[in-house]
């Protein structure tokens, strides 16, 4: 028995989203930020890190900071507690801004983590 069967051209519908953490965060660029989200995507393409999900986006790259190494989080949208496993590795600390006002924040990544676990009910397996 095959694992797999030939249907032929089928029409395949799209199931829609409504929304979606993408149309979200191009929202959320165009009311907090002077800045081209499209010019910004291409940019974290190229040298760092793209989640993009129906249930969250984010745009981040690794960056250093008084000699330790950390996640910069350009935007994030959604559920942060998946993004937060989407991540390619723990580093120092996360640091990010609140809708583009210039004030970065920096956290432990370890202490994120434990936040957004609580924020989202998880508990600790220890």
């Amino acid at each position: 028995m095959p694992r797999y069967a030939k249907v032929g051209n089928p029409m395949l519908n799209t199931l829609s989203v409504k929304g979606n953490a993408f149309d979200i965060a191009v929202e959320n660029y165009k009311k907090y930020s002077g800045l081209n989200f499209w010019d910004d995507l291409m940019y974290y393409l190229r040298t760092g890190f793209v989640v993009s999900r129906p249930s969250c986006f984010a745009m981040g790259r690794p960056i250093e900071r008084d000699g330790k190494r950390g996640w910069f989080i350009q935007i994030a949208v959604g559920n942060i507690g998946e993004l937060i496993t989407c991540l390619p590795c723990k580093l120092d600390f996360v640091a990010f801004c609140r809708n583009n006002d210039e004030n970065m924040r920096v956290i432990d990544f370890d202490t994120y983590v434990k936040k957004v676990a609580a924020m989202y009910g998880y508990t600790d397996a220890n």
